[in-house]
């Protein structure tokens, strides 16, 4: 479910954060197309401690607009199978302080989703 018109990225940050205390992770959207059809298992991504084995993330794509970068679709949940960091330059061809991150889709979001989980404020 695509929603264009508005920036996805604070509520999506904050349902990763509330059910899985996890960052929410954004990529373009040929490379999350490629994880949806499983043309592609992997994310590179900047080395995050709170993206370990068995635990789920937040996966969405995004748009760049000037110097924004905003979260056009409600993406996705994927269980983490295997991580593997780069603190210095122990793996031959991947930045130092980066990841790769090995995933397998869950199930994908939607509003619904999305709002049931959002912190209710009472009046």
């Amino acid at each position: 479910m695509k929603s264009l018109s508005r920036d996805l990225s604070v509520s999506l940050s904050q349902y990763a954060a509330l059910q899985y205390q996890t960052p929410l992770l954004l990529m373009d959207s040929d490379a999350f197309n490629n994880l949806i059809d499983k043309k592609r298992y992997f994310v590179t991504a900047p080395i995050h401690s709170d993206i370990e084995v068995n635990k789920n993330l937040v996966i969405a794509p995004f748009s760049a607009k000037g110097n924004q970068t905003l979260a056009i679709d409600y993406g996705s949940v994927f269980i983490v199978l295997d991580v593997l960091k780069n603190y210095e330059d122990e793996i031959e061809g991947l930045e130092p302080g980066y990841m790769i991150v090995t995933v397998e889709s869950l199930f994908p979001l939607d509003e619904a989703t999305i709002s049931y989980t959002r912190p209710q404020t009472l009046h």
